[in-house]
């Protein structure tokens, strides 16, 4: 559970970010938390208007694919083994990154959803409910989990709009208060009292991820527009440094701002400092801080340094090098040489591309969520493949519609897929 950390040990530090979330978790924080509610519309049971709710529920017969890894795997080499395990770890552990990217009650969700298919199968589950639960309603409670799981929080990777549990919030309370973990774990049912009317709330506001009023957002503080974003930007700019792996807060009083950076170290960038954008004529006092997320770095840093040790080529020792030094130090233009050795990596067994990469959720589009991935090659399915594309010239002439094609270069998968 210790993934969780990083939202009360934040909230002991920086006094904006979502010390309701944190408190969800019952961790110690070691300074009184400024009551800055992050999302208070999020966490708090409001009257919500008349909304077309199905709009942002999942269908139970929403089909659920799995990515068959084992056969691929299994062709690998030890040292490639080896490599891609250490590489996963480190993968899982910074994912989590992304539930506090999203929204103040992602981790909790997570927290509980995870707690209770850890205690009991799904069969022993709804063994446990049957009495006061519908099957429909059981059968929207596992679709609800798979999409919070898959998506790594309550709102959709792509269209970033809620993802609301398709049965009622008396009925999802009945299922999750059913379960061993509820039962057993105070942090469960602390968590769940924080996150359960979260879950089922649908406003205008949180309805969609966004910025100020139009949506909620976890790189931001609630009080935060885009004013305000473009104040921080600017200040960042006259500073030269990158806002990839950054959060901003704004203090209550709305006269200074927070800028935290992705780091396992802890340390002072820039103490505060009054500025002024001459763009805009906007004034505010900045401070940047290293160690936003720094549990979670900590925790992916050793796997990224024995992924290191268990390199295949030079390269990838060197990508990997510089990665652990980003995650170290919070450094953006190591992470942008880790990529330069990444791409000079030709044609790997085994791949992977980590760090705060895409900005699309981000309302101002600066801020990177994290992403990590580790692909391997299906050498058996690869070596027919190859065999195919040598052996194109002979095949293209006995498939139909080949006069329909104009190209005479078949030397490429692509093109023979086209041609197919």
């Amino acid at each position: 559970l210790s993934f969780l950390r990083p939202l009360a040990a934040a909230a002991s530090r920086f006094g904006t970010l979502p010390s309701t979330a944190a408190a969800a978790v019952s961790l110690p924080t070691q300074q009184p938390v400024q009551q800055v509610a992050l999302f208070s519309a999020s966490l708090q049971a409001t009257q919500q208007p008349v909304m077309d709710r199905s709009l942002y529920t999942v269908p139970t017969d929403a089909p659920v694919t799995f990515l068959a890894c084992r056969p691929a795997f299994e062709k690998l080499s030890q040292a490639e083994k080896a490599y891609a395990y250490h590489l996963y770890r480190a993968s899982w552990i910074g994912g989590l990154i992304c539930l506090h990217q999203t929204s103040a009650e992602s981790p909790g969700l997570f927290l509980v959803l995870q707690s209770v298919f850890r205690r009991q199968t799904p069969e022993q589950l709804r063994a446990a409910c049957k009495a006061g639960v519908s099957d429909a309603d059981w059968d929207a409670f596992l679709m609800y989990a798979t999409q919070v799981l898959g998506n790594l929080g309550n709102y959709k990777s792509f269209g970033d709009t809620k993802i609301l549990p398709d049965l009622s919030e008396e009925a999802l309370d009945k299922i999750i208060t059913a379960s061993e973990a509820h039962a057993s774990s105070e942090r469960v049912r602390v968590a769940w009292q924080r996150v359960r009317a979260a879950a089922s709330s649908l406003t205008d506001r949180n309805r969609q991820l966004g910025l100020g009023t139009a949506g909620v957002t976890a790189y931001f503080s609630d009080n935060c527009d885009e004013s305000d974003a473009k104040l921080a930007q600017a200040f960042l700019d006259s500073r030269q440094i990158s806002a990839y792996n950054t959060r901003l807060f704004k203090s209550a009083d709305g006269g200074s701002f927070r800028i935290v950076q992705a780091s396992a170290e802890s340390s002072v960038v820039a103490e505060p400092t009054d500025f002024t954008d001459e763009a805009s004529g906007r004034s505010g006092k900045f401070s940047v801080e290293r160690g936003d997320y720094r549990e979670l770095m900590s925790l992916a840093l050793p796997h990224l340094r024995n992924a290191e040790a268990a390199a295949l080529n030079a390269n990838q020792a060197e990508m990997l090098r510089r990665y652990a030094a980003s995650f170290a130090g919070g450094s953006i233009d190591e992470h942008k040489a880790g990529s330069r050795a990444w791409i000079r990596d030709k044609g790997p067994a085994v791949e992977t591309y980590m760090g705060f990469i895409e900005s699309y959720r981000d309302p101002f589009g600066v801020r990177g969520e994290f992403e990590s991935f580790v692909a391997v090659v299906n050498k058996e399915q690869s070596a027919k493949f190859n065999a195919l594309v040598s052996n194109a010239e002979k095949f293209l002439p006995l498939l139909r519609g080949q006069l329909l094609m104009r190209r005479t270069n078949f030397c490429s998968l692509t093109s023979l897929r086209w041609r197919l």
